[in-house]
């Protein structure tokens, strides 16, 4: 069996890689729950955006790949939606649930702040979690480290997890995959501390994801190797990306927090934790 399958049932194979995503969007939605009620909403709003965010993610992740990697699909249109898809960008991840979080807050009249402030601590819990299935799959890492006799790292200066062995090369690489893995985690700490100290401040925990998230990405991805880097101009992409929405969702996060977040919405019937008759008893 290959290392990056887990299990098989009646002969399908469950891969390392799937089993993370899907162990994150578990998780995410429970913690996402959690969240939305400290602000009024019960569960089936949470319900109704991971419906529509999750196959809006990943036509997202997908065509965003797609997109700087069209040489490979020019002539092969085909291949650009198939069960086995491989290439998957997480900013087009991001953006696709964005836009089914807007598409639902303009339909059945909630907050976005609401549902994004909720989710965004969810959302990078689960990419801490999604990164060590590219560990299954032997990706995302840097530059071979060198070092000892004859230029070989033997195994007890190269240890799991801050290098990792590649097999397709058959040395010790930076494990890109790991530390930001760790970042990830560290992140979600710090959102989930500011969204329970800072209730009130809407939009806040949003911005401070983007400003947090793609500073690190700023830096992660300057040290992949360059036949795994998009370029743009000679610039890498994710790094390019990274670093202006960093800045830009920065200087957004200091003015929502300026003015102590965004403005409160009436949250509708159908997504809140009261009833009507509990509503006009507090009235």
């Amino acid at each position: 069996m290959d290392s990056n399958i887990a299990f098989s049932i009646f002969g399908l194979d469950i891969y390392w890689y799937s089993l993370m995503i899907m162990t994150g969007v578990v998780l995410g939605f429970f913690i996402s729950t959690k969240l939305t009620r400290k602000r009024g909403y019960n569960s089936e709003l949470v319900m109704d955006v991971l419906l529509l965010g999750i196959p809006l993610g990943i036509i997202g992740a997908r065509l965003y790949f797609v997109a700087f990697s069209w040489d490979m699909f020019k002539n092969n249109l085909d291949q650009i939606f198939t069960l086995q898809m491989e290439g998957l960008a997480i900013y087009g991840g991001v953006i696709g649930g964005v836009l089914a979080v807007l598409i639902l807050s303009k339909w059945k009249k909630f907050s976005f702040w609401d549902v994004t402030d909720a989710a965004v601590p969810s959302l990078i819990l689960a990419q801490a979690i999604g990164r060590w299935g590219n560990f299954f799959n032997q990706e995302i890492y840097g530059a071979a480290i060198t070092g000892g006799i004859g230029g070989q790292v033997g195994s007890h200066l190269a240890l799991f997890p801050p290098a990792v062995f590649i097999d397709a090369t058959q040395s010790w690489h930076v494990a890109l995959f790991f530390y930001e893995s760790m970042l990830n985690f560290i992140i979600f700490g710090i959102l989930l501390t500011f969204y329970l100290k800072k209730p009130g401040y809407r939009g806040c925990t949003t911005w401070l994801y983007f400003a947090l998230y793609c500073f690190i990405r700023a830096i992660l991805e300057g040290m992949r190797l360059p036949e795994y880097i998009l370029f743009f101009l000679g610039i890498p992409v994710s790094q390019l990306v990274s670093g202006v929405m960093c800045v830009i969702a920065f200087g957004f996060f200091i003015h929502a927090y300026r003015k102590g977040g965004y403005d409160a919405k009436e949250i509708p019937e159908s997504y809140s934790l009261k009833t009507a008759a509990e509503a006009s008893a507090e009235e």
